[in-house]
């Protein structure tokens, strides 16, 4: 048997039973969300349904006057998190993790063009000159891993990314005792540089996109993430996402615009 489940807003699945499960026992799935599987009429808090009961039975019931309530990631302090709090947040979905990666990537790739750019012209003209004449494509495919170092950096100094910042959601070890260090983070973001950008190729990139896209939908970790991360939306404000995706969809324009003036 498969199943749909939600998730800000929106159908997330097919999944089989046993998956559903592993998403109940690591608190992806809370005793609210709904669920649907084909031959029901309407979809159902996963609690009501007859073919999950026994699901629940090993399951403490929740805490007195709530218990452990979901909070936004501003509520909740980052010692709680790391020590396993944060297996009340359910996986970031894939239009979120998209737009907070395109904020990381455009951010970061201009700040490493004007790092480049600055550095040459304080060294020797020739070297800003034959910089600056470059092929665009084989410059954005030399910026695009710098960058992603860059971010590496960032993280491992304030704990997380612009871009995920802006969207509430953090990325975490899949084994809460072990935390993530500099060394992990570079080892992530080269993953992320080859399985999920596949090198900054555009067909390439569209393929890996498209397959993380598609694994994260189904409520799965990335390749690149597979058993050791978990990307976690710790912020459930739907204004606060959207404000995130306006801010993300502008930088982006305005890249857009900035790379037309710089061929003209």
């Amino acid at each position: 048997m498969t199943w749909f489940y939600e998730l800000d807003n929106r159908a997330v699945g097919p999944v089989s039973s046993a998956d559903l499960e592993s998403l109940v026992r690591a608190g992806s799935i809370g005793r609210e969300t709904l669920v649907w599987t084909e031959g029901m009429p309407d979809w159902t808090p996963v609690t009501q349904c007859i073919e999950l009961s026994d699901l629940w039975k090993a399951m403490p019931p929740p805490l007195p006057g709530g218990g452990a309530r979901r909070r936004d990631i501003d509520e909740v302090p980052s010692a709680d998190i790391e020590l396993g709090f944060a297996d009340l947040y359910p996986l970031a979905g894939p239009w979120t993790r998209y737009f907070a990666r395109s904020i990381d990537i455009i951010v970061l790739s201009y700040a490493v063009v004007f790092a480049l750019f600055t550095a040459a012209a304080l060294t020797s003209y020739d070297l800003y000159l034959a910089l600056s004449q470059i092929n665009p494509f084989l410059f954005s495919m030399i910026v695009l891993p710098l960058a992603l170092l860059a971010n590496a950096v960032i993280v491992s100094l304030f704990g997380n990314s612009l871009g995920k910042t802006v969207f509430g959601i953090k990325a975490f070890r899949a084994d809460a005792n072990q935390a993530f260090d500099l060394g992990m983070h570079i080892a992530r973001e080269l993953k992320v540089w080859v399985q999920g950008l596949g090198l900054g190729l555009p067909i390439v990139a569209l393929v890996t996109l498209v397959l993380a896209f598609n694994r994260v939908s189904a409520g799965k970790q990335t390749r690149y993430d597979e058993g050791s991360t978990n990307v976690l939306a710790l912020s459930d404000s739907k204004l606060r996402r959207w404000l995130a995706m306006l801010f993300a969809l502008g930088l982006s324009v305005a890249a857009a615009a900035l790379g037309t003036l710089a061929e003209g």
